[in-house]
């Protein structure tokens, strides 16, 4: 696996996401830095007064109460920025202020294990977003093994994108106005006769998984009779891509979800997904931003504050995303 520490990483990292959809990069966080970020997740976790709800669904993501504008949060992104920016090719970059994963092992009752008849296999590129268009990250805070939570996904499945829409028409609509589609068993089996095998990628900790937005992905239950019974899944998402490639209008709606404390998806410049927020009456949440996120690298990242696109650093690609229509 590419290694953060050795300075070829990124040929390998940039090798594997062209050809296979995803990659692993270990050690992109110190163990320590690991432990932190997870103990301030934890307790998170412990402390948020849900009303007898559970902040975290029950495939695993919180995607509300304000996770994504945490200290950790943050921090995290400011650890793993430098991947992106070497991806890219670019420091100007933007963040989504995306969900996290805390998921209590299923042996204590609330979560479920492996089951093979049921997945949550997912694209989260819509149809009207044509090539590449972004890698998504989730950095890992605790040891996952094979029979843990690992990443599901079907490596080389990035390359049917447009394909697949144009098979399964019935698909094109719906994924355009949630920004993702949810597979079906048929849709499933249709990858697979393409060749595209289901992979449970286990991840150190410390390591972060990077996919192509095309790539079929979910996460996987873990398997009975684990090893580590009591172990728990800590995963902060992240995704950035090149600030240029934002539209007035997109930099104007993360303005408002940043200062508002609202979460977005994971598109970080481009038709931005910014959520509802719930009913937070008597529910413990934070009411202002960290003070990592007052600082002006983070509004940067959160388009708060704007970069000087004509002076003498790399802007990134010289593409742009392409789009079947117009995104506007």
């Amino acid at each position: 696996m590419p290694n953060y520490e050795y300075d070829d990483w990124r040929s390998e990292v940039m090798r594997e996401l062209d050809e296979q959809g995803v990659s692993v990069l270990l050690n992109v966080l110190s163990a320590a830095d690991s432990d932190i970020f997870r103990c301030q997740l934890h307790q998170w976790y412990k402390d948020l007064d849900v009303q007898g709800r559970k902040p975290c669904s029950k495939v695993g993501l919180a995607a509300h109460y304000r996770v994504g504008h945490l200290e950790a949060s943050w921090n995290v992104r400011l650890k793993v920025k430098d991947v992106f920016a070497q991806v890219w090719g670019t420091r100007k970059l933007l963040s989504s202020f995306d969900a996290v994963s805390v998921c209590e092992p299923p042996e204590l009752g609330y979560t479920e294990f492996y089951d093979p008849s049921f997945h949550w296999l997912h694209i989260d590129q819509s149809a009207e977003r044509r090539g590449l268009h972004a890698y998504q990250g989730s950095v890992t805070l605790e040891d996952i093994a094979e029979d843990d939570w690992p990443f599901l996904v079907m490596p080389g499945s990035h390359v049917f994108h447009e394909e697949f829409y144009q098979t399964f028409p019935e698909a094109v609509e719906g994924s355009n106005h949630l920004t993702y589609h949810d597979l079906t068993d048929a849709q499933v089996d249709w990858y697979k006769k393409k060749g595209c095998e289901l992979i449970r990628k286990p991840v150190p900790k410390g390591g972060m998984i990077l996919w192509d937005s095309r790539t079929v992905h979910a996460n996987a239950r873990p398997k009975r009779g684990r090893k580590h019974h009591d172990r728990w899944r800590y995963v902060v998402f992240v995704c950035m891509t090149p600030a240029i490639w934002a539209s007035d209008t997109d930099i104007a709606d993360k303005k408002r979800a940043f200062n508002e404390l609202k979460m977005t998806g994971h598109w970080p410049s481009q038709k931005i997904k910014v959520f509802d927020e719930l009913d937070y009456s008597g529910i413990r949440v934070i009411t202002d931003l960290p003070t990592v996120a007052k600082t002006d690298e983070v509004r940067r990242l959160a388009g708060d504050l704007g970069y000087d696109f004509s002076n003498d650093e790399p802007n990134g690609p010289s593409w742009r995303p392409k789009w079947g229509g117009d995104k506007n």
